[in-house]
């Protein structure tokens, strides 16, 4: 199969992918009508714990043979995020009507389903082509990427709109021998709709020294082609990802490098953090001589009554005593070295797909070096 062939059936399969997803989301709020929280905060999470826990080696993104044992987890933590920027986890099983969502929740087997659904996919003959259309919205001008029949001219899919900046940033990092309109199209394709991940595209502004003791930062171990600063990042989706300059793999695959500095900002999701940070002290412990950043948003009561006014304080309350696993481990690690911690208005992200400053949350900074 030459490269044309293999990225339009890369393209074709994404797009079966699309439709998979967007029928689960149906399913998801079939099921539970009544529970307020937006079921693609749900399965993009579900996604991310499945990619790190290593159960989607046979399709990027439906883990095959997944389990549902995370599932009380991330349910407790977007429903306890309703109206809350830092969110918690909670024990779903004190309220009836989440330990239902909970049970029926059957994303498992959907993923099951979806994996085989397309692990049959074969090319079809359909030669396609992407096109670029501007386009303007409410923020301003970029352009709608679409892909087409080639001989019919037909869309086959949907148009996705991103701002120019984005679309430059992606053609001038794909690799060279490849279909960079192609690649653009898939790589939007993934991140923006199949992952509806537009909360993970967030980045931190590494050129801000003050904030990482002066260190070069060298390799991000949570980025994505779309988000990426520095020359060097690992992506949860190498089929995707390693089409483009400078990925070096899947952050459980990286081995640490000696006399590297490496920067850590995972999903904000309990089990992804605490699997994050167990992974780094394991990395450090065996090589010597590297530095590693961690960010973590402030979940824990000591840590929320020093960011936020007096006069928050008693809302907190509940947080008192709850487990926060991912900074209780690197806390307690020798190789930590320092932890900094910034209200939310000290700490600006950037959104690499609206282009422009967020303020998400209050956050620590964790160093750890070997």
């Amino acid at each position: 199969m030459n490269t044309t062939t293999h990225l339009d059936f890369l393209i074709e399969k994404e797009l079966r992918r699309y439709q998979l997803i967007r029928e689960a989301h149906s399913h998801v709020k079939n099921l539970v009508p009544k529970v307020k929280w937006k079921s693609n905060v749900v399965i993009s999470r579900y996604i991310f714990v499945q990619i790190g826990a290593g159960k989607n080696t046979i399709d990027p993104v439906f883990a095959k043979e997944s389990d549902d044992a995370c599932l009380p987890q991330i349910l407790g933590d977007v429903i306890a995020s309703n109206g809350n920027d830092d969110g918690r986890d909670v024990n779903v099983d004190q309220d009836p009507q989440l330990n239902d969502a909970k049970a029926i929740l059957s994303l498992p087997s959907l993923f099951d389903k979806y994996c085989k659904i397309i692990q049959s996919m074969t090319a079809s003959e359909i030669k396609l082509t992407v096109k670029l259309e501007e386009g303007v919205d409410k923020s301003g001008s970029g352009c709608y990427v679409y892909v087409t029949d080639a001989e019919s001219n037909d869309i086959i899919g949907p148009k996705i709109f991103a701002y120019k900046p984005l679309i430059d940033k992606l053609n001038s990092t794909c690799k060279p021998g490849l279909e960079n309109l192609k690649v653009i199209y898939l790589t939007l394709l993934r991140y923006l709709l199949v992952l509806d991940s537009g909360s993970h595209q967030l980045a931190l502004i590494y050129d801000d020294n003050n904030k990482f003791f002066g260190d070069q930062i060298k390799v991000e171990c949570f980025a994505s082609p779309l988000n990426r600063t520095c020359d060097h990042f690992c992506g949860a989706f190498p089929d995707v990802d390693s089409m483009f300059v400078g990925h070096i793999g899947r952050f459980q695959d990286v081995k640490f490098e000696s006399g590297y500095c490496y920067t850590a900002n995972p999903p904000y999701d309990g089990v992804v953090m605490h699997q994050c940070s167990e992974t780094i002290i394991q990395a450090l412990s065996v090589t010597k001589n590297v530095t590693a950043y961690m960010t973590i948003p402030v979940w824990d009561y000591e840590g929320l009554i020093k960011v936020y006014p007096p006069r928050s304080h008693r809302v907190f309350k509940v947080y008192m005593g709850v487990p926060y696993p991912a900074l209780d481990t690197l806390k307690k690690t020798d190789l930590c070295k320092e932890v900094k911690i910034y209200p939310r208005d000290d700490l600006p992200y950037w959104d690499s797909v609206k282009l422009r400053k967020v303020y998400p949350c209050a956050s620590y900074i964790i160093k750890l070096q070997s």
